[in-house]
């Protein structure tokens, strides 16, 4: 597999990125579900900071969890690397 090549659960997330950037999330469920998706694999603190900062404005409302919050910071330092 090259650096360039998406597994089929990161292609999957990555049509649901595609989704919400449409507007095209049909819910508020979705929304909160495709953001605790991009918490569990790593790709909310990698993206463009719109997602970091909606993630941790969920993460503080209660919608969406984490490891904890040093896992956080980890992951934002590179010093975790999470596997999707």
């Amino acid at each position: 597999m090259s650096d360039f090549e998406l597994t089929e659960t990161e292609k999957t997330l990555a049509d649901k990125l595609f989704a919400y950037e449409d507007g095209e999330l049909e819910s508020e469920e979705e929304f909160v579900e495709l953001f605790q998706e991009l918490v569990d694999c790593g790709w909310a603190w990698t993206l463009q900071g719109h997602y970091g900062r909606i993630a941790m404005s969920l993460i503080e409302a209660g919608l969406v969890t984490v490891k904890s919050q040093e896992y956080v910071y980890k992951v934002i330092a590179g010093l975790v690397t999470v596997k999707s």
